[in-house]
């Protein structure tokens, strides 16, 4: 299911990454970092910085920027990277919605 984010806003998405091989258990020190792509498929945040804790990772999402436009129908996309030695995996975080704030 999607996140819902209000245009003007800056909230955090939080993702629950896994190893399929099971070797990797701490994201720190893997150079996190996220990008973010608007509903018409094109690159809006670049190689931003996430915050892991452990397996999980947080991405800042600033709804302030321009590149962000409200609608109650267009879906965002979050792929997250890291290195991991040698791979440098790219993964879909998921989806999110930017809305008009509600009056």
């Amino acid at each position: 299911m999607a996140d819902t984010l209000y245009k003007g806003t800056k909230e955090w998405l939080e993702y629950d990454i896994t190893d399929r091989l099971g070797t990797l258990t701490d994201l720190t020190g893997t150079t996190p970092r996220f990008d973010v792509y608007n509903p018409a498929g094109t690159l809006i945040v670049t190689q931003a910085a996430l915050t892991v804790v452990g397996m999980k990772a947080y991405a800042l999402i600033d709804t302030t920027n321009s590149n962000f436009v409200a609608s109650e129908t267009d879906l965002y996309h979050t792929f997250l990277q890291f290195n991991t030695g040698p791979e440098t995996p790219y993964l879909f975080g998921g989806d999110f919605f930017v809305k008009p704030v509600p009056v």
